[in-house]
């Protein structure tokens, strides 16, 4: 299947680490072009989580955007070439889009390196969302290796996490068990894996894990197409 519902909200992956949340509000987070396969209905909100081209692509965003749609991006990325509401945002700060709320928190390589000391994602580039919505929240994780901010996630009471499994840029598949563990949603879904070169994983041997090593139930969604 291609998407769920969770709640009164319709959970799409898109591809990668593309998500579609389709509730009272239509929110996009990391669209990508080459994950919009097809016509989609237009965004109230997009989220980008860092400027890395494959999570803030400006073709894609204004492919989803008309000239209500508030965009909602990492400190980085560069809105002055929309001619709709952006807004910037860094880790520790949240914005409020109408009954929407979005809390920024660090998404970044602690473990994966491009060069000797320089890792892909370096901390304070990019962050992970809370989506607060119809009263769920979401937690995007976006490219991170598992890290020590999401020992706080816990208290937060996460409904629903995406969380990357394909390794090599993001955690892998065991680490994302780890993570699992740690921050204890009620329901997560795999991303990012099988798209990009170095991101193969399995994500029926994820949910086997995390279903036999926790109480957290796994949905794992085709991309859509």
């Amino acid at each position: 299947m291609t998407a769920t519902f969770i709640g009164d909200v319709q959970v799409y992956w898109i591809n990668h680490a593309s998500i579609k949340l389709d509730g009272s509000k239509r929110v996009y987070i990391d669209p990508y072009s080459e994950t919009l396969v097809k016509n989609y209905d237009k965004a109230d909100i997009v989220i980008s989580t860092h400027p890395h081209f494959d999570h803030f692509d400006p073709e894609a965003i204004k492919q989803l955007a008309d000239k209500d749609t508030v965009l909602v991006a990492k400190n980085g990325c560069d809105i002055g070439i929309f001619d709709f509401e952006a807004r910037l945002i860094d880790p520790g700060e949240h914005e409020k889009v109408g009954d929407v709320d979005i809390k920024a928190i660090h998404a970044y390589n602690d473990k994966r390196f491009r060069n000797p000391g320089e890792p892909f994602h370096p901390r304070g580039e990019g962050m992970g969302v809370i989506v607060e919505m119809d009263g769920l929240k979401f937690y995007h994780a976006s490219d991170t290796d598992l890290i020590d901010e999401m020992k706080g996630l816990k208290e937060k009471e996460i409904d629903v996490a995406f969380l990357p499994i394909g390794g090599t840029y993001t955690m892998d598949l065991e680490e994302a068990v780890e993570a699992v563990k740690t921050i204890k949603p009620d329901k997560v879904i795999p991303i990012h894996y099988n798209m990009i070169d170095g991101t193969e994983a399995n994500p029926n041997q994820f949910k086997r894990r995390v279903e036999s090593e926790t109480d957290t139930d796994v949905i794992v969604l085709d991309p859509d197409k």
